[in-house]
């Protein structure tokens, strides 16, 4: 499973945008909240998580498990606690969170970024001109005026 977390729709000429992806390992217990389950909380050091009205994922977790509430309304930026003790008290369940490393829930991180193309390390085919343009030039055109004065110049 990934986690799309952003992505760059503005288009600049001699920039390649990309979107942002965290790769999550395969062993988690995944649950969501909204505003009837897993209604989350937590105490001012952030010691413990309590979920009102739990669905099973929750109810079921154990010492060790690491629980992962995915971004929503609920909880905009998503929770990871790794469970140390859990205290049952009828409708509620509290879990003390346990020390949590990124490598125990993450395989990997594709991080967006902007990757500059420098015009020396392009190669042209035969009978191309490469033209350099200023920012300004760059800034004053849409993605599509971009496009189509590159596709016209025979860059794309």
């Amino acid at each position: 499973m990934y986690l799309t977390t952003g992505n760059s729709s503005n288009f600049i000429a001699g920039l390649r945008p990309s979107e942002n992806k965290v790769y999550y390992k395969k062993n988690l217990e995944y649950a969501d909240a909204d505003d009837d389950t897993n209604i989350v909380s937590t105490n001012d050091k952030k010691t413990y998580y309590e979920f009102k009205n739990p669905d099973e994922t929750i109810k079921n977790a154990k010492t060790g498990d690491i629980v992962v509430i995915k971004p929503c309304d609920a909880v905009p930026s998503g929770l990871s606690v790794k469970v140390k003790r859990i205290e049952k008290n009828g409708k509620s369940i509290r879990i003390y969170k346990d020390d949590l490393k990124a490598e125990e829930i993450v395989d990997d991180i594709d991080i967006a970024q902007s990757v500059p193309i420098e015009l020396q390390s392009v190669d042209t085919a035969k009978g191309i001109q490469v033209e350099e343009l200023t920012d300004s030039d760059i800034k004053q055109m849409s993605y599509q005026n971009q496009m189509e004065y590159f596709s016209s110049n025979g860059a794309v």
